[in-house]
């Protein structure tokens, strides 16, 4: 799965578009979990630059993105996002990845 049919799937699990500029929680969240995915990704090395110029970011912002990931992924309403987007991941074929590897897996 390419960063961008990433972003497709993202957007359609979660009815929302994570290229917006909007701060609302849910689209950042969702943000979070793409940058997540692509940095993690077992099918190929994505710098935090790479990930960033696919949703016109600066590495600093994938940086936090990331650090943000680890410390949401406790709670509640991110597992429900990340569900939700790795329900739809799995539907398409895509990333192979395994929930709860991802979950708990201390990146930093």
């Amino acid at each position: 799965m390419t960063p961008n049919e990433l972003i497709q799937v993202i957007n359609k699990a979660l009815k929302l578009d994570i290229t917006s500029k909007s701060r609302k929680r849910e689209i950042v969240y969702a943000r979070f979990i793409f940058y997540n995915k692509l940095r993690y990704s077992k099918e190929k090395y994505y710098s935090f630059q790479n990930i960033g110029d696919y949703l016109g970011k600066d590495h600093a912002t994938i940086i936090h993105g990331l650090k943000q990931y680890d410390i949401l992924k406790e709670y509640d309403d991110f597992k429900e996002i990340l569900n939700k987007v790795e329900t739809e991941i799995e539907r398409s074929g895509g990333y192979a990845t395994n929930k709860l590897e991802r979950l708990f897996t201390n990146h930093f």
